[in-house]
């Protein structure tokens, strides 16, 4: 892939990463690496130096989560200050605000599944976040101004409802149009039930910063079908660990399927073993002796199906990314099979560019509204 095409690229994947990989040409962040992307999102509990000191290049773009996550699913300690120096001190492109996420844990055996809160309760908790990042912000204008460009006001909320709340909240505090002398953009990411609410909160973060000229980041995008809306949207930025699965799964993504069916194809399990041909020509499949590894170091095969899955879906990005505006629906409606819900996401993105997101969302909320009394049966 040629590096200037990656790095003019309107809306980015960023890809879920690691420091300490089985194979160092598998750290694509190097240029030495089976293949070269200086993008990556690595967890912030990963790091006990700076990102130059782990091998990173100064001009990587690399992404941490602020740590909040971790706090409620009780794997980390940390409080705002803590999780900014932190931030700092990796030398973290971007700067997210320590957030509380509005969800509490299912199990207290497993930091997998997560509810939602309701209503008010959430509202309380996005009350106290604001508190918290306008703490971080002032610390930043004092000791590090440079950064108030970088540092991320989080989002919270999966409703318009929720997410006006946040705006007005912040303007209460800040006062109208002083978002940027706080924040530097925003970060949007929450449980979301289906794609026509994922495209409601697309549309919300569009037309208040983006439109605006100020970056957004997506945090969880999801699925491949997902990333067709996040660069539809012109969402800067976007990570994804759920799609490239191939680590936990031991499946691989093709290109020209993802295209097609708009997902991960194929199983790559023992079943298959030991392959009787070449299954891919990427640069991580072309190089790699599957059948060897499989008797000597089965345990990395999912590394490399992992990373395999990453470069399989940067070339979606910019397939998604060359497409005029204007012929967006058409192209993806030809060359990608979607499915009516998708669809449906489209026409209401390209609805709101015709007469507004408020008018848009009026006609289309409706379809986002999950039926669970159609579910009961099932469990």
């Amino acid at each position: 892939m040629n590096i200037e095409v990656l790095k003019s690229l309107k809306s980015r994947y960023v890809p879920v990463g690691k420091i300490d990989f089985c194979d160092p040409k598998l750290a694509w962040t190097d240029p030495d690496a089976y293949f070269y992307y200086p993008y990556m999102l690595v967890n912030l509990l990963q790091f006990n130096k700076s990102k130059e000191e782990h091998g990173f290049k100064e001009d990587t773009f690399l992404l941490n989560d602020s740590g909040g996550f971790q706090v409620i699913s009780g794997t980390c300690n940390y409080d705002w200050k803590q999780s900014l120096e932190q931030q700092l001190m990796i030398g973290s492109s971007r700067i997210f605000a320590f957030d509380k996420p509005p969800v509490t844990k299912k199990s207290e055996t497993s930091n997998a599944a997560f509810h939602g809160m309701d209503v008010d309760t959430t509202k309380k908790i996005i009350d106290d976040n604001i508190e918290v990042a306008l703490k971080q912000s002032a610390y930043l204008k004092e000791h590090a101004p440079d950064r108030i460009k970088d540092f991320f006001y989080v989002m919270h909320g999966n409703s318009k409802e929720l997410l006006d709340y946040n705006l007005q909240k912040l303007t209460e505090h800040i006062g109208q149009g002083n978002f940027p002398k706080y924040f530097g953009g925003a970060c949007y990411g929450s449980k979301i039930d289906n794609n026509v609410q994922f495209t409601t909160v697309l549309l919300h973060a569009n037309v208040h910063f983006i439109k605006r000229d100020l970056p957004v980041h997506f945090l969880g995008a999801g699925s491949p079908l997902r990333m067709i809306l996040l660069v539809r949207n012109k969402i800067t930025t976007f990570d994804s660990g759920t799609a490239l699965s191939g680590a936990t799964y031991w499946t691989w993504s093709n290109n020209i399927n993802i295209n097609n069916h708009g997902g991960m194809v194929g199983s790559l399990s023992k079943d298959n073993w030991p392959f009787k041909s070449q299954f891919c020509d990427c640069p991580i499949c072309s190089n790699t002796d599957y059948n060897k590894m499989i008797e000597e170091k089965v345990e990395h095969v999912g590394q490399y199906i992992f990373v395999h899955n990453v470069y399989q879906l940067i070339k979606f990005n910019v397939f998604l990314d060359s497409i005029k505006l204007e012929d967006y629906t058409t192209t993806i409606n030809e060359f990608c099979s979607i499915n009516k819900e998708v669809q449906l996401c489209l026409e209401y993105c390209d609805y709101a560019d015709e007469v507004g997101f408020d008018i848009a969302y009026e006609k289309y909320k409706h379809f986002g509204k999950h039926d669970k009394t159609k579910q009961k049966g099932l469990f």
